[in-house]
Formats: C-alpha cells, structure tokens, sequence
C-alpha cells in the first residue's frame, strides 16, 4: 500500500488495463496552471493599467478508452476548463472611478483529444503501475468574460474581448506531458485510478493578456471498466 502512495499519476483521463483487455473509463481531475501575465499592460484605449492573477479553480472530465497487450495504448476526450481572474489596477487616471472595471473572470473551455502510451508494471496483486507518456490537442470551444465594474455592474463578453484588456484566447493548442498512476482494483471488472501528471504546452491561453503558462499539472481521480472481463488477468 505504501508503494501506491509513490505512484499518483498518469494524466486526466487515462486507463489501464490487463493483459490483452480493453478498458474504458471515466474521470475527473484538478488542473493547476501556470499562468504569467504581462504586467504593466496598455490597453485598447492606450490607459496604463497593472493587472495581477488571482487562483481560479479549473478541472477536466471526460472519457478514455485503451487497449493493453504488455504495451498500452489509449485514446482520450475530454472538457477541460483554462479559466482566470484578473484584478485591475490603474496608475495614470483615477483607480476609484465606478466606471472602470475592477476585475474580469475568464472562463475558457476546451475540448481536448488525446493518445497515450503506458508501461504497466503489476507491484501486487492486480494493483498496477503506469508510467505514462501523451500527446493532447486542443479546441476552444467555450468562450466566456464576465467584467466587474467599478460600481459592482457585471458585463458579459463572449468573443474574447472582454473590457479594457484585450484577452485573444487561442483556439488551438498543443500540448504534451508525462505521468504516473497508480490502479487499485474496486469489484473484479471495475478498478478506481489515482494519477498524476505534468504537462509542456506550446501555445498560451491569451495572446494578449498571458506571456507564460507553459507548464501545468493534474490531480485525477478515475473510475475503469474492463470490457472483456472473463479474461484472466
């Protein structure tokens, strides 16, 4: 048991399998960004304005499905939200002004799909290990800003303009990661997964608002389902 604590891993949505066996699963996991934003900023209107980042809880939940004969092989889709906050703060005109916003909440959300290989190691009986290695694509498809004015009037944008800063959230990214999970099997055919996962993106969330969040990881929880179950494992 204490060697599965030293194996949290894998990423958001990743599942194992025995030997020749398919398995699908479901799971859910905590995404921790790194985002830099560039600060002082000038906005659309040439105002001189500092803007700091303020932790916004982000997740992902999905589905996977894989196929293990010694090697595993897997694909994933998943809805994988890229949100933050930024607080306003402005240095050239009247920081007080109820007409000016104060902070704006972005929420964007992403569609990703994704390939992953594994080397399943068996530590006890059927509780595996799964170093992991993966490649994930990318889409935006949720799209929302939600500005905080000075005088506590709430402003929606959906294009990704926001008020004041400009934020260009990118359509498309790339990224790829590496991790660890841990599965412990729950009721013969079902095993509950534990994974941890570092990840390198090559594009940034906003063009304008973002200039680094190159690296982040995952916390998952899964639950997996073997298909053919009268295998033996």
């Amino acid at each position: 048991m204490k060697k599965l604590f030293l194996i949290l891993a894998l990423f958001p949505l990743v599942m194992t399998a025995q030997e020749n066996s398919i398995v699908v699963g479901v799971s859910y996991a905590s995404v921790f960004s790194n985002y830099q934003f560039d600060n002082p900023a000038i906005d659309a209107y040439g105002w001189r304005t500092q803007h700091a980042y303020k932790s916004k809880y982000n997740y992902s939940a999905g589905l996977s499905v894989e196929y293990r004969k010694k090697i595993l092989w897997g694909g994933r889709i998943a809805y994988v939200s890229k949100g933050y906050v930024l607080d306003y703060n402005f240095t050239a005109i009247d920081p007080d002004d109820p007409y000016l916003p104060k902070k704006s909440t972005v929420e964007a959300g992403y569609l990703d799909i994704g390939g992953i290989v594994g080397y399943p190691v068996t530590i006890s009986h059927r509780v595996l290990v799964i170093p992991t290695v993966n490649l994930t694509y990318s889409t935006l498809i949720n799209n929302k800003i939600t500005t905080l004015s000075g005088d506590n009037k709430e402003y929606v944008s959906r294009n990704g303009e926001g008020i004041i800063i400009l934020q260009a959230l990118k359509q498309h990214l790339f990224s790829t990661g590496i991790g660890m999970e841990a599965r412990l099997p729950l009721w013969g055919w079902i095993s509950l997964g534990i994974a941890l996962s570092l990840y390198y993106t090559f594009d940034k969330v906003s063009d304008k608002a973002i200039k680094a969040n190159s690296v982040f990881y995952t916390l998952n929880l899964g639950l997996y389902f073997k298909i053919n179950r009268n295998d033996k494992e």
